[in-house]
């Protein structure tokens, strides 16, 4: 049988009956999102400068599986990881018109109806296993599922939605990586044919997102008894169709407050000069009012929780306590301000670099310091041996009355030394030159330039 020669994760995967569907035990919408990561099979280019390649780009779906809708996405240079999956969940938890409004397009509520919290959300073994996923759970009260490894049919309305996408786009754009027979066309450098930056790629995507969700027709889908005979298997109207008819409307959210729950958190320091967090400094008013930053410790914690964007260190959100709904801005410091619209990683390296230059100056003056000391040392040594020479004919107490004094006469010496002279003065200081007889028969030597100014003025004075 097929089933004793095929190894037991292929088949369940690829050859096991299918008796059963995904829609059957969802409800309605909300009832359970899918989310997915792929890379793009496109090269785009950078938008300042359309000669550099800057690779394939990273896109996240969130799709809910009773409508087939489209609620979530992610387009990006960000690594398959949660920081990215987090963007994708809090656009899908968000209305999507001040999204849009962004890249230019212009759509109504009822264009991209989906925004609230799921009730359950299906990922893969990877980025909902981060730690900062159980703010999901407990903050926003949603389930959260895991495929089985090396199972993509576990989340099989995500995973074959890719290729959907990418199917609408290929004939139309360069750079697409264009397989045969499974494998990348061997001599062909599709990199070289790349023509859209990531703004055009995410624009182009929205589009599609848009027709999908609006117009295209699920082939296949299994409609549930009490469903009409006359609803279209479109997602926006299947979507609409359950909104009324089976779960109401999903949970709403704040849109800035699941986004801050959602970004990864890490332990910061406290101290007078601000909150430290992975090597920058940041201040905020109610830390502040509350004066952490005193120099005269009083109520200061010595840590403090802090989430963070991993893609921007102008700000991070400071957790005061364990409420999910308390946070505080914080800013970056003048300290910190050559970090400014860096990433962390960026910033990571600009510290380590600046660490390591450290180390070499301070390993230099170690270095160099036995030589300056004995410099000092000398001084020391010779002004020692010039007072012991020397035969003090003042008693201590006459020494002491004259300090004063003494200081005026070495005053006006050290001014004397130091003291800047101008032209004229220095020339008075020098002997007038003697200047011979000259009969008017002799001839004329005098130069025809321009007479000297000071030699006017001498003659003035004289």
């Amino acid at each position: 049988m097929v089933r004793t020669r095929t190894p037991s994760r292929i088949y369940q995967k690829d050859k096991r009956a299918l008796t059963s569907t995904s829609g059957n035990l969802n409800f309605g919408p909300g009832a359970r999102y899918e989310i997915d990561a792929t890379i793009a099979d496109l090269y785009l280019v950078a938008e300042d400068d359309p000669a550099l390649i800057i690779g394939r780009p990273v896109l996240y779906f969130v799709k809910d599986v009773f409508s087939r809708m489209v609620v979530g996405m992610y387009v990006g240079l960000e690594n398959p990881s949660w920081v990215a999956a987090m963007v994708a969940l809090s656009n899908a938890f968000s209305d999507k018109t001040t999204y849009c409004q962004g890249y230019g397009i212009a759509i109504s509520k009822e264009d991209w109806p989906s925004f609230g919290l799921p009730a359950s959300i299906m990922a893969d073994r990877g980025e909902l296993l981060y730690k900062q996923a159980d703010v999901l759970v407990n903050r926003f009260n949603i389930q959260l599922s895991n495929s089985r490894a090396y199972r993509g049919d576990d989340k099989a309305i995500c995973e074959r939605f890719f290729n959907t996408i990418q199917s609408k786009f290929r004939p139309y754009v360069g750079g697409v990586v264009e397989p045969v027979n499974g494998k990348k066309r061997a001599g062909k450098r599709y990199e070289l044919d790349a023509e859209l930056n990531l703004s055009d790629f995410t624009q182009m995507l929205i589009n599609l997102v848009i027709i999908y969700n609006t117009q295209h027709v699920v082939e296949g889908y299994d409609f549930a008894p009490d469903m009409p005979a006359d609803l279209p298997a479109v997602p926006r109207e299947l979507w609409n169709w359950g909104i009324q008819n089976r779960t109401g409307r999903l949970r709403s959210c704040d849109e800035d407050l699941a986004r801050i729950n959602l970004l990864p958190y890490e332990s910061g320091t406290v101290s007078q000069v601000g909150i430290t967090f992975k090597g920058l400094v940041y201040t905020c008013q109610e830390a502040l009012a509350q004066g952490w930053f005193d120099r005269i410790r009083q109520n200061r914690p010595s840590r403090v929780e802090i989430a963070f964007d991993p893609r921007r260190t102008d700000t991070v959100y400071l957790r005061p306590g364990s409420a999910f709904e308390n946070y505080w801005v914080c800013e970056l410091s003048d300290r910190s301000r050559r970090y400014k619209g860096m990433s962390f990683v960026e910033a990571a390296g600009i510290v380590k670099e600046i660490n390591r230059t450290k180390a070499t100056a301070k390993q230099e003056e170690d270095y160099q310091k036995p030589d300056a000391l004995s410099a000092v040392e000398e001084i020391v040594s010779n002004a020692k041996k010039r007072q012991k020479a020397s035969k003090l004919s003042l008693a201590d107490s006459e020494r002491l009355r004259g300090i004063r004094q003494n200081r005026a006469t070495e005053k006006e010496a050290e001014r004397n030394r130091s003291g800047i002279k101008s032209r004229k003065q220095s020339k008075r200081d020098r002997p007038a030159d003697v200047v011979p007889f000259r009969s008017n028969k002799t001839q004329s030597n005098e130069s025809l330039d321009y007479p000297d100014m000071d030699a006017f003025l001498e003659d003035d004075d004289d």
